[in-house]
């Protein structure tokens, strides 16, 4: 019996009073340093901490990045950019005490949070609810702390939700046998539609996951032109119940190097569909089991893995 205990977590949606209330002054660009003070969080007067210039920032501003700190956790309710082109935004050890996430998104149906130009050290991501994230040229890296749900990117909307992730890291998340780099699961009628381009996820307990364990609505996940390198478990996984969320995962271009099991599919209404990809070095390439589909369009290279394993069968071409 395979274990999932990272998959079935539950975690409770912040209540933050604070966040409800409007800014006494409303900006739509504010800022943080490292070496900030006070609540201005002007260009010439930047403040210390992430909560402060979020709470000032209205909706569909920017939160800019002067250089490297620990900005605090930060809990969003609105459309936002956190933006740190050419700095070190990291959050280091105070970040998300109580919760294991320095960023929380419990946004409106309608919003549209992103997070651009990061580093975030020792905690992780987490989404749940909104329009869509996006997840713009960072490194999300070092969050294995328990007790907390060690993930470095945890999309679990309660809704119709959105998650698009682009030339970024994920390094080193997850403790023993659970949690891991980026992993998917809607809660209740939450559903995800999910697009990684350029996404290196390196290093963690699970790499990618697909887990409709806790929904019924649906994932749809497509994984281009990127990498899941040396993970403990799976390096790219989509597992689902009798009744669970069906799921469509799309992988093209992509390698799956040196993990415990290179690509799996799990249960019914699973289907994994794998073009032009590399799976290599693996303890098992591809694997999969009770009813879940894992096809080839007849063009990837399945080599030197402890065990190859098999797709289940082929997609038909048009």
């Amino acid at each position: 019996m395979t274990k999932f205990a990272l998959l079935t977590t539950t975690i409770a949606v912040m209540q933050v009073a604070l966040l409800l209330a409007a800014p006494a002054h409303a900006a739509d660009h504010t800022w943080v340093s490292g070496s900030g003070s006070g609540t201005a969080c002007t260009r010439a007067a930047p403040c210390a901490f992430f909560q402060t210039a979020h709470d000032l920032t209205t909706a569909g501003g920017v939160i800019s990045v002067l250089d490297s700190g620990d900005f605090g956790q930060l809990i969003i309710n609105r459309s936002i950019v956190v933006r740190a082109e050419g700095a070190d935004g990291g959050s280091v050890t105070a970040g998300g005490a109580g919760t294991g996430y320095w960023l929380i998104v419990s946004a409106g149906a309608s919003d549209v949070v992103s997070i651009e130009g990061l580093h975030i050290m020792g905690f992780g991501v987490r989404f749940n609810s909104g329009k869509s994230l996006h997840i713009r040229n960072s490194i999300i890296e070092n969050h294995y702390l328990t007790p907390f749900q060690a993930i470095g990117i945890s999309f679990g909307p309660s809704g119709a939700s959105k998650l698009v992730i682009t030339d970024t890291a994920v390094i080193n998340n997850g403790s023993g046998s659970t949690g891991g780099g980026i992993v998917i699961q809607p809660s209740g009628a939450g559903s995800a539609r999910v697009y990684l381009e350029r996404v290196s996820v390196e290093g963690n307990v699970f790499g990618i996951v697909a887990d409709g364990t806790g929904s019924t609505a649906g994932i749809n996940m497509t994984i281009s032109n990127s990498a899941a390198a040396s993970n403990s478990q799976d390096g790219i996984i989509a597992v689902t119940p009798g009744g669970g969320a069906p799921i469509g995962v799309m992988v093209k271009n992509t390698r799956s190097i040196n993990n415990g099991i290179g690509i799996r599919s799990i249960g019914p209404n699973v289907t994994v569909r794998v073009d032009g990809s590399t799976i290599i070095g693996n303890g098992t390439g591809l694997s999969f089991g009770s009813g879940g589909g894992l096809l080839s369009f007849g063009n990837n290279n399945v080599v030197a893995n402890g065990t190859n394993g098999a797709f289940s069968g082929s997609v038909g071409l048009q």
